[in-house]
């Protein structure tokens, strides 16, 4: 193409192992099919590794991959994702992160940067514009997040300078290491932070100066100012933009739904925890407001804690997801400590969301007499031991003892430990997750069906942001979620694409239907130049789908994988108005063939069909397939 209209035309290639830097085109027929985002980034990673691809080795695929909205108005466009095959599940592997770290990449004149092999010895990549150089980073290495970005800016001279960097915990090839941006946003689910650190690579520096171009520039600021407009109209607005996702806590808590001591307790009465709902504690620490590149909201708050054990500890507001997994999971209701596990958390570059639950196994574990000191290194794994907790996490970021057997990740830790550990391991396809949704069968259908694994992200349906249903059913096993589920994917695959973020699209519009795909079909279309329909764009969230689940197919996922966690199915709800539930495993099943039908999948795999494939201009994966033998395979 002549000329690019959100879309920057190029994709930056780093070969680590040969030092070799190529650009190359983005091509019409990527752009068009996939958009951008976790949409190329899939396409690639699918036509660059195999199911014999060691993801800590030289042919893995790190991905950067922008959208086209990314460093436009567009609002929350600063969003980004990162792919590779996951060393924690050994299939697809991806996460999105916020700030202004993706805008910075399509200013510098990018809309994808890959990176495969291997250095030799540490290094960070520095992007300036047309400059790429891969320099030396033998002084980084032991450095935590916090560290490398201010050593980087001063080595560099540039205070502006945006950066994605690894901690300890990617160094140290955890298998959930994540990569942290210098404004304090994570990529975190899937270990991407891992590949960064087998890679060698510290650090991803980028400055830009260039611009996105908009196709109708009058439409498309139009169509984001009424955006804008509708968005303080919505139910959740005035609660994400004063506390973001901590409300969860309270509401979580209210439903028996919050996981606590490993999910054996889902609730705790009011007058034990509220000093721990987000209404409580965001108002009392927070000093100032801060939002990612482009968003209207400031939900998220930078907090000072003022007194106690942990004064002086400072740094981004938790969100619900870190703070449940390490502090209920593991029986702490203290914001002051959250933050500062959190904060934790985040220099070593670790996802929080692995590593709490990694931890709660191991604590029921201790609690049931699987584990003792002698297993733990002399650590008493007690509900609640603050200490231990932070000296457990020092032990598992630097693979110490016990610590490097955690490091695995929940379900390859407790089949290390072995002696009935992994009835306590709780995970969809190897990743896990802090949340009990389990009386929510919508949102259960959606943790089961994601293609990266337990996630709230990929299709799940909350109660509380999807008014449209009415009122929640539980323990509801209504065929017509099937239905639900795909088009909350089709609504996330194509926010992931765009790279707008979900607390703008799902999360706050559905109340009015705002923040669905015809409304991104609208500003891709103004964008971009290209008629961009309905249709158009849904067609284009079925090939992202279909070609992320046949990657897992050519890995070994069927059907028999897309379960609930196994105390879902086999543990019942402790107490509440749902105590002694579980799932009805046969109702399950029948609402997955009604999703499978729906994506026109084989019903006996999961594995998506030859039709399917070709219609969607996939035939090459179908043949894949074939060649395998994964048709036909019962």
């Amino acid at each position: 193409m002549s000329q690019w209209f959100g879309w920057m035309g190029k994709i930056l290639r780093v070969d680590l192992s040969t030092g070799k830097i190529t650009k190359e085109p983005l091509t019409e027929e990527l752009a068009y099919n996939f958009v951008g985002g976790r949409g190329i980034n899939s396409k690639i990673l699918y036509d660059e590794t195999e199911p014999n691809t060691d993801p800590l080795g030289p042919d893995n695929r790190l991905i950067i991959g922008t959208g086209p909205t990314s460093g436009t108005l567009g609002l929350g466009s600063g969003r980004f994702t990162v792919t590779a095959k996951s060393p924690l599940t050994g299939i697809l592997g991806d996460a999105s992160g916020g700030g202004a770290f993706g805008s910075e990449v399509k200013f510098a004149g990018y809309d994808h940067i890959i990176i495969q092999g291997c250095s030799e010895k540490p290094v960070y990549l520095w992007i300036k514009d047309d400059e790429v150089v891969i320099r030396d980073a033998s002084h980084l290495w032991g450095k935590n997040t916090w560290e490398t970005v201010d050593l980087i800016r001063q080595e560099l001279g540039d205070e502006d300078i945006k950066i994605l960097s690894i901690g300890q915990a990617g160094e140290n090839l955890v298998k959930y290491a994540c990569p942290m941006t210098n404004d304090e946003r994570a990529p975190a689910e899937t270990g991407m932070g891992t590949v960064m650190g087998s890679k060698k690579l510290k650090a991803i520096a980028v400055r830009g100066s260039k611009s996105v171009k908009v196709a109708k520039p009058d439409k498309y600021i139009e169509i984001i100012r009424k955006w804008y407009d509708d968005i303080p109209k919505q139910h959740l607005t005035p609660l994400h933009k004063s506390i973001g996702v901590t409300y969860l806590i309270k509401l979580f808590n209210q439903v028996y739904n919050l996981g606590i001591k490993n999910s054996q307790e889902l609730h705790r009465p009011d007058e034990e925890i509220s000093h721990f709902y987000g209404e409580n504690f965001v108002p009392k620490y927070m000093t100032r407001h801060v939002a990612c590149f482009s968003c209207p909201h400031t939900s998220q708050k930078f907090v000072v804690i003022h007194d106690g054990p942990y004064a002086g500890e400072k740094g981004m507001r938790p969100e619900y997801g870190p703070l449940a997994s390490m502090c209920t999971q593991l029986g702490v209701f203290d914001f002051p400590f959250g933050l500062k596990i959190v904060n934790m958390c985040n220099q070593y570059g670790i996802d929080a969301q692995e590593l709490g639950p990694t931890m709660a196994m191991a604590f029921e574990c201790y609690q049931r007499g699987i584990l003792t000191t002698k297993d733990t290194d002399g650590l008493k794994l007690e509900w609640g031991n603050k200490k231990v907790i932070m000296e457990l996490v020092r032990k598992v970021v630097f693979r110490e003892g016990f610590g490097n057997i955690l490091a695995e990740g929940c379900r390859n830790a407790a089949k290390i430990i072995g002696r009935g550990a992994e009835k306590y391991a709780y995970h969809i396809k190897g990743k896990s997750h802090p949340d009990r949704l389990t009386a929510y069968i919508p949102a259960v259908l959606g943790f089961a069906l994601a293609t990266r694994g337990w996630d709230h992200l990929r299709g799940t349906v909350f109660p509380h942001v999807t008014p449209s249903l009415g009122p929640p059913k539980f323990w509801d096993y209504d065929p017509k979620y099937a239905k639900v589920v795909t088009d909350r994917e089709h609504i996330d695959t194509a926010a992931d694409s765009l790279e707008i973020c979900k607390w703008l699209t799902e999360f706050e519009l559905m109340e009015e239907g705002l923040g669905g795909v015809p409304r991104m079909a609208e500003v891709l279309s103004a964008l971009t130049g290209v008629d961009f329909s309905e249709e158009r764009l849904h067609q284009v969230c079925d090939r992202i789908y279909n070609i992320e689940r046949a990657y897992l197919a050519k890995h070994g996922i069927t059907r028999e994988d897309d379960v609930p966690p196994r105390h879902f199915l086999e543990t019942p709800i402790p107490d509440g108005p749902s105590k002694g539930k579980t799932i009805d495993r046969e109702k399950f099943e029948a609402l997955k063939d009604a999703f499978y039908e729906l994506r026109g999948a084989d019903l006996r795999t999961g594995t998506p069909k030859r039709e399917t494939l070709e219609a969607l201009g996939l035939k090459y994966v179908a043949d894949d397939l074939e060649r395998m033998g994964l048709y036909g395979k019962k």
